[in-house]
């Protein structure tokens, strides 16, 4: 497995982080003991971890990536509030009284207009702060710098209750009821509204999933997906705050979405996929992928009405609702799998007749594996492990060279598949390794790995057509009474 090393009887998660992405999260990787010697445990825990590590890699990617926790920029906070309330708390009376106190010329540090209402102003007086105390723990214009701006108009409005009653906001936050404060006469800077981590769809979903234990593996995922876009576009709000503008706002989003972009676009958030998708020629989703999304944050809404007190309306109505159009099929549109009959015939000596190697080797290992395709198709000769059991490792993989890269169609899709007795009795891992030892990356080298995907594509038509060939014939020869 791919991340899971093993030194000595006990079992290790080790990964490295790209070059580019060192810098941003301040580590070269992740080599971490598992604390097991059990090769399943070990196997479990590492999937998780590799779950974990992909989500750090994403907002790495994405710029949303920090290096310090929520509780590191409240003190930082704290700091900065203070050291700005002993220099300016005189010069914020003055401000806001004019006409009583009159001007006070400054004579250090004092912040130029203490009354703080633009942004602009709270951004600069915390960088100078920074940079006059050497805080290295916060780089200006990163994600943990947005952070501590937000802590910091925390700390400035609950320090000046008599200039806004914002402040009022921090204390309900913290089911703390102010009693008797008058409204804001300053006109400060408005503060983002925090939502209570309990409340917000990121956690109802962790919820209905520990409550839900019914729920399959693949349905737990795609739902996952579903309501990780839902936060990537509309952010991880109060579930009782969510609306039908944003169910379809998000509907109309997933209209937007590529399917099946390259793997360096699809580690994108929602909307940087549509931004590309936008102006790159590229299939968006049917009707089914869009409800399916739609249906996952319909669900855990469902549970939060259904199964907590977070919906106090008991008259709520949940918003997804309307917007999950049923799918229109026909039993003529329905692709029909094959019969045993018909199985027996398309690899019959009659009708299965390759003339290349990856026309015999790839249906063969489909009937045997009932894996895609493309994924058969684009395994690398690396990709063929012998060791604790054979089998053949399906995967995503980035590279620069689009070429080398390969793409499942689902991250689930991720997975190993085991090496039947008869596909090693026909010599599956012979071919292999003859393959690898005359340099090849791919094992089927002769496909068209330069498009990137449908490699196989031919394969598939020339498999069809001998079957078709094979019914044509049996067709002439009956009615012709041979």
């Amino acid at each position: 497995m791919k991340f899971l090393k093993q030194r000595g009887d006990w079992y290790h998660f080790e990964r490295v982080i790209s070059k580019p992405l060192q810098g941003v999260m301040g580590k070269t990787g992740w080599r971490e003991a598992l604390n097991t010697d059990s090769k399943v445990e070990a196997e479990a825990r590492c999937r998780r971890r590799t779950v974990e590590t992909d989500e750090e890699i994403r907002k790495a990617k994405e710029g949303t990536y920090r290096l310090l926790s929520d509780t590191q920029v409240e003190d930082i906070a704290v700091q900065w509030g203070t050291d700005f309330q002993l220099i300016n708390r005189e010069n914020i009376a003055r401000d806001a009284f004019p006409d009583v106190w009159g001007e006070l010329a400054p004579v250090g540090d004092e912040a130029p207009r203490p009354i703080i209402r633009k942004k602009t102003d709270l951004i600069q007086y915390v960088s100078d702060w920074l940079e006059r105390t050497e805080q290295a723990e916060i780089k200006i214009g990163t994600p943990d710098f947005e952070a501590l701006l937000d802590a910091c108009l925390v700390e400035y409005l609950v320090s000046n209750p008599e200039i806004s009653s914002e402040w009022e906001d921090v204390l309900a936050e913290h089911n703390v009821l102010p009693k008797n404060h008058g409204k804001s006469i300053q006109g400060t800077l408005k503060r983002k509204k925090k939502v209570d981590p309990d409340r917000k769809l990121s956690a109802l979903f962790k919820n209905y999933l520990e409550n839900s234990p019914d729920l399959g593996e693949s349905a737990r995922s795609d739902f996952g997906t579903a309501v990780r876009r839902f936060i990537e576009f509309h952010g991880d709000i109060d579930v009782e705050e969510i609306d039908r503008t944003h169910a379809e706002k998000f509907r109309d989003g997933m209209k937007r979405m590529p399917v099946r972009p390259p793997n360096k676009i699809r580690d994108l958030s929602m909307p940087k996929q549509i931004a590309w998708a936008d102006v790159n020629p590229t299939k968006n989703p049917q009707q089914g992928t869009i409800n399916k999304n739609l249906q996952g944050v319909k669900l855990a809404l469902d549970f939060a009405y259904e199964e907590t007190g977070l919906i106090k309306n008991r008259n709520w109505r949940n918003p997804f609702e309307g917007f999950i159009k049923k799918v229109k099929s026909s039993k003529k549109d329905r692709a029909k799998g094959f019969t045993p009959e018909q199985v027996h015939i398309a690899f019959s000596e009659a009708a299965f007749q390759p003339k290349t190697v990856e026309r015999f080797w790839i249906p063969v290992i489909l009937y045997y594996t009932g894996a895609r395709l493309d994924e058969i198709a684009q395994l690398h000769v690396s990709d063929v492990k012998l060791t604790p059991i054979p089998y053949l490792r399906a995967e995503n993989l980035e590279d620069d060279n689009p070429v080398l890269a390969k793409m499942l169609k689902t991250g689930t899709s991720h997975r190993t598949i085991p090496i039947h007795a008869d596909l090693i009795d026909m010599g599956l891992l012979t071919y292999a390794e003859a393959i690898r030892e005359k340099g090849h990356t791919y094992l089927f080298p002769n496909l068209p790995h330069k498009r990137g995907r449908n490699r196989g594509g031919y394969v598939s038509r020339t498999f069809m057509d001998g079957f078709r060939g094979y019914g044509e014939l049996n067709r002439v020869m009956t009615e012709s009474g041979v």
